[in-house]
């Protein structure tokens, strides 16, 4: 991609390792304490203090650029899309609890690889041969990853 300004290409660089980085360290945290409680109805409270921490940063953020325009919108997409949001973070908050972190992200990671597998299939998307270079190229690397010679499948795979 050529970008007009350069600037632009490496601030998108340091912000995609900086975010990285917290979510790894967020990943950790939760790890930890699910590790000293050992208790799964902890959860929704990690959840609330999680949506509390990013709201008030993200709020202060916006703020700060003066870009703060709140507007109260309601909606059954929007209302179906914070409970799904909600669905998955109490399953990926699981399958943290109970799963390695390689294997946990290598799960995670193959997410788009079947998206696009199945929107081939199912809803029949033109796939050209990179793309289905690319989704097996991922998928062996998610094999090599997990390791199913040494794999210890249980029900945290389900999360």
């Amino acid at each position: 991609m050529i970008f007009k300004n350069k600037n632009n290409e490496f601030m998108g660089i340091i912000y995609m390792i900086l975010c990285m980085f917290f979510f790894s360290i967020n990943d950790a945290f939760i790890k930890y304490i699910l590790f000293l409680y050992k208790d799964i109805t902890i959860l929704g409270e990690i959840i609330f203090i999680r949506g509390i921490c990013s709201t008030v940063i993200l709020g202060l953020y916006l703020y700060y650029k003066k870009k703060l325009n709140l507007k109260v919108v309601t909606s059954k997409p929007l209302h179906l899309r914070g409970l799904i949001e909600s669905i998955a973070a109490i399953f990926f908050f699981l399958g943290l609890m109970y799963l390695p972190f390689g294997e946990l992200y290598s799960l995670m990671n193959l997410a788009p690889i079947l998206i696009t597998a199945s929107g081939a299939f199912i809803l029949g998307e033109k796939v050209g041969w990179r793309r289905w270079t690319a989704v097996i190229c991922g998928f062996i690397g998610v094999l090599i990853v997990i390791d199913p010679n040494n794999l210890k499948f249980g029900f945290a795979f389900i999360y």
